[in-house]
């Protein structure tokens, strides 16, 4: 996961019911967005997280999922949770579109520090650059 100021994070009361009661719950998130190229090969943006929940010491509640307000929560009771493996590469949005005949815009990478952008390229630039002899740009590296 990327590390330094280009990062969410969360902190969120919540509740959880679990055999007939409701237990307090803190959650706290920390999304990491970062560009990169998806199954379609298309540029994406990509949110890892790391997440804690601190709940009653007679529950566990293992969170999947955690992304701007959604949640799915499983409350295990009798012993310790077993958490799911996290999804490497969760999808928030693709960031790519076509602009005109043979071009397409395309993300290259984001920031969130003080001001939230994304940056990105043109095909057609990258054919241009390509064709003067010019070094290749890097590339948007793949998911995993």
């Amino acid at each position: 996961m990327p590390t330094g100021w280009n990062r969410i994070s969360v902190d969120a009361p919540a509740t959880a019911a679990a055999l007939g009661c409701t237990v307090p719950v803190s959650i706290h998130a920390d999304i990491s967005p970062i560009v990169r190229r998806n199954a379609s090969n298309m540029s994406a943006i990509i949110a890892p997280t790391q997440q804690t929940a601190a709940v009653h010491p007679n529950f566990c509640i293992i969170f999947k999922t955690f992304l701007f307000g959604s949640a799915t929560a499983t409350v295990c009771t009798g012993g310790p949770c077993t958490p799911p493996p996290p999804d490497p590469c969760p999808e928030l949005a693709g960031v790519e579109f076509t602009v005109g005949p043979g071009d397409v815009f395309y993300a290259i990478a984001i920031e969130t520090d003080g001001d939230f952008y994304i940056a990105g390229r043109s095909t057609f630039r990258d054919a241009a650059i390509n064709a003067m002899g010019l070094p290749a740009r890097p590339v948007v590296p793949k998911c995993p």
